[in-house]
């Protein structure tokens, strides 16, 4: 299991927090989420192109988070 860190742009309130909590939630693979405005960090085993491609689907744009 690991934890993905992405950076979120275009969410500008707490609905479209929750959109994007909700679509990840329902993908396969993911076993905990946490958003925010700016980042998602989700736990789990789907894939980061998964993830993008699902925050893509319900309007918002998502990058992978620089790992420090």
């Amino acid at each position: 299991m690991s934890t993905i860190t992405l950076n979120l742009s275009e969410l500008s309130c707490n609905h479209c927090v929750a959109t994007v909590k909700k679509a990840l939630t329902a993908v396969a693979g993911v076993t905990e989420v946490d958003v925010t405005l700016k980042q998602a960090v989700i736990t789990g085993e789907a894939s980061v192109e998964t993830l993008i491609n699902t925050i893509e689907s319900v309007g918002y744009k998502a990058t992978l988070a620089d790992s420090k």
